[in-house]
This record gives structure tokens, sequence and C-alpha cells, in this order.
């Protein structure tokens, strides 16, 4: 039950209880903010009917319809991104529990985002591996940097730059 925390002027202001989201809700928000990015730039959004398809959303450049796979990022230390880019089934019928499965052919981009930044990657791109680092600053060792996948490529603005010209 909420409580009167204050008041501003003469009118009450209640204090509720704010509960900690679950992962679906995480979810939801990350889907809303890269959706938002797309809207923004004047691109249409389609949202499939129901939860059953590989992709969260399909958007529209210029005729051309890419399928969006949206994953909320994580950022374990100042340096990097992560994104985690596969998906858990479930083959009851025969009879072998969670499986984890990529998503090539299933979908053509994710949305990788992290509190309001969203990074585009092509899913072939993320490979069977299902997952992808980006790197935000050089690493301090002098590891072979020639396989590193830098934040700056992926953007959501340098990304969405080749869609646009692939579609005109």
């Amino acid at each position: 039950m909420a409580h009167i925390h204050g008041r501003i002027g003469s009118s009450p202001v209640l204090a509720t209880q704010v509960s900690v989201m679950d992962t679906k809700e995480i979810g939801d928000i990350s889907e809303l903010t890269a959706m938002l990015y797309f809207k923004r730039r004047g691109i249409p959004v389609l949202i499939p009917y129901g939860d059953n398809e590989k992709y969260d959303f399909v958007i529209d450049i210029n005729g051309i319809f890419y399928r969006v796979q949206v994953k909320t990022a994580t950022r374990p230390n100042d340096s990097i991104i992560v994104l985690r880019g596969r998906r858990s089934t479930y083959k009851k019928k025969e009879g072998r529990g969670r499986l984890s499965a990529n998503y090539i052919g299933k979908a053509d981009l994710f949305a990788a985002c992290y509190k309001e930044d969203v990074w585009l990657i092509p899913v072939n791109e993320v490979g069977t591996s299902g997952s992808m680092h980006l790197r935000l600053v050089p690493p301090k060792d002098k590891i072979n940097r020639k396989n590193i996948k830098w934040a700056e490529d992926y953007t959501f603005d340098k990304q969405f730059n080749k869609l646009i010209a692939k579609g005109s």
C-alpha cells in the first residue's frame, strides 16, 4: 500500500514500492529503445503478432525488409560491450529439453542495447558462436588487434547508413 511521502504544494506525494525488473521487462525496454532509434529516423517498424518469431520486429528501408532481433548487451568493464546472440528452444517432442541455437537465417540484424545506446550488428558477423565482444577502447596489452571488433564500427548510425546505401 502506498503512503504519503511528502507534499508538493498542497498535493500529497505518494511513495510506492519500486520493484526490481525481471529479464522480460529489461528485454521489453531494450526492444522499445531499438524501435525508437528506427522510428526517429522515419523508418517503418513492423511488429509480428505473438511471441513465436525468431525476430522481434521488422524494419522497412526503401522496400527492403530486415528482421531485427534485439538483445540487451552487458558491459562487464569500461572497455567492452558483450552481445550474447543465442536463443533457447525447447524440444519436448524429442525429449531433449532446452537447446541453444543461433539466429543465422532467422534474423538479419541484432540491435544490441546497453542502457540508451544501440549498436546494429549483422547476424552473419556474429556467426554460429552467438557471442560478440565490441571493444570501446584499445586493450592495454599488445594482443592481435586485427581480430578486434570495434564498437565504433557497429554504432547505430554507421550501420544504419550502410543499410540506407544498400537500399538506394
